[in-house]
């Protein structure tokens, strides 16, 4: 009799750890595809590429689409923009060497980095805004690429 309790038991956690080693849940509509990590030797350029999803509904129809990269910079808290292509603007260090190139109707938000030094190693944030309720930075479970200056 005790058997099939402990068969039960051990089917059980395994099911718990299998969904505690499972993907995070995202938000349903919203979705980022990129690589984990960029390497770069120091002075060249490189493309982080990049493709996203949102829920339409949140979105205001006749609003611009706005996408925004954000740079973890190894200082906690601090999220310097990178490259937009808002009016916003991006840190002194990224003026004129990140560029947001992808077009984001498209749902491309490739990230081109010129000239990479070795202070831009780090993980990647993307943003995105679309009137005032499609807003989201795709972080925490969905992917931040990781840039290695060589």
């Amino acid at each position: 009799m005790d058997c099939p309790l402990q068969v039960l038991i051990l089917e059980l956690i395994s099911t718990l750890l299998f969904w505690e080693g499972a993907s995070p849940l995202r938000l349903p509509g919203y979705d980022l595809s990129a690589p984990a990590n960029v390497v770069v030797e120091e002075g060249l350029c490189t493309i982080i590429p990049c493709n996203f999803t949102y829920d339409p509904s949140d979105a205001s129809q006749t609003a611009t689409l706005y996408g925004f990269w954000f740079g973890k910079r190894g200082f906690p808290g601090e999220l310097p923009l990178v490259a937009t292509n808002s009016d916003e603007m991006v840190a002194s260090f990224a003026v004129n060497r990140f560029h947001l190139i992808g077009n984001l109707k498209e749902g491309n938000c490739s990230l081109l980095i010129f000239t990479a030094e070795k202070n831009d190693s780090g993980s990647y944030v993307f943003r995105m805004e679309k009137g005032y309720r499609a807003k989201f930075t795709f972080k925490d479970n969905y992917p931040e690429p990781f840039l290695k200056v060589t």
